[in-house]
């Protein structure tokens, strides 16, 4: 279990072993949500790493601009 200290400016840290273990890097953007009293951190993913990320979805019966009603 790891902990932190939320600092006079707002801000937490995570500590470096956590950040390894999760393959963090600097700079990285998360999302934060609630939930009661606890605080969720999940990383945004990067448009880049969604890049293929639906290759060989299977597109057939999903309506298109032309199939108007």
């Amino acid at each position: 279990m790891y902990s932190t200290i939320l600092t006079s400016d707002y801000q937490v840290s995570i500590p470096e072993k956590l950040c390894q273990q999760l393959a963090l890097t600097t700079g990285q953007r998360f999302t934060l949500l609630t939930k009661g009293n606890v605080i969720i951190l999940v990383p945004t993913p990067s448009l880049a790493s969604l890049r293929g990320l639906m290759k060989g979805a299977n597109s057939e019966n999903y309506r298109d601009r032309t199939d108007e009603e």
